[in-house]
């Protein structure tokens, strides 16, 4: 199998796991805002059993490269990553980055797997957002939009059928709406 194969079955792997995850059920309540959230047991119970279904498994490191933050991976069943979401972290006592990369596994995971784990504010929450939260949410939303860009160079280059993928047109189909979408925004 040619790397650019493995490529595209592991891609393939994460749209149909997409599809597949289930609603996170919105089980804690912000003590300050009063809102309700999927918490991290609830979204990873929602995803884990259709990264399973699929072949793809997610697991999270600490990086500081150069700036301190949780890397979030997919891998598919050949080991390789086929998607990654970053979240910024703050230097600070043990017990506030433990929050904050309980935090950030929820974020990211949610961002990879496409499931809402927070209750919609209509972006009242937004007068809070700092300037550095804004240039991570920048780089974050262009690096994802990039990734959906290569992927769908990827998976236009070879017919998944020859490769046995069932559900490629509407998996391709929904990735090209997602990233039209972004586009529009």
């Amino acid at each position: 199998m040619t790397k650019e194969t493995k490529q595209i079955v592991g891609k393939a792997a994460l749209v149909l796991a997409i599809q597949d995850a289930k609603t996170a059920i919105f089980n804690s309540t912000n003590p300050h805002f009063k809102s309700e959230f999927a918490n991290e047991k609830s979204v990873k119970e929602a995803t884990d059993p259709a990264l399973k279904k699929h072949g793809c498994a997610m697991s999270h490191e600490l990086r500081i490269d150069p700036t301190f933050h949780l890397c979030t991976h997919v891998i598919d069943a050949l080991g390789e990553i086929v998607a990654q979401s970053h979240y910024p972290l703050k230097e600070a006592k043990p017990q506030e980055v433990a929050s904050q990369i309980t935090y950030g596994r929820r974020y990211n995971r949610s961002a990879i797997m496409g499931v809402c784990a927070d209750t919609d504010d209509d972006a009242n929450g937004a007068t809070f957002i700092t300037k550095d939260q804004v240039a991570n949410l920048e780089y974050l939303i262009k690096k994802t939009q990039s990734n959906l860009k290569n992927y769908l160079k990827v998976i236009d280059a070879v017919s998944l059928e020859k490769i046995g993928i069932d559900k490629y047109d509407m998996a391709l189909a929904k990735l090209k709406n997602k990233l039209s979408d972004m586009e529009k925004k």
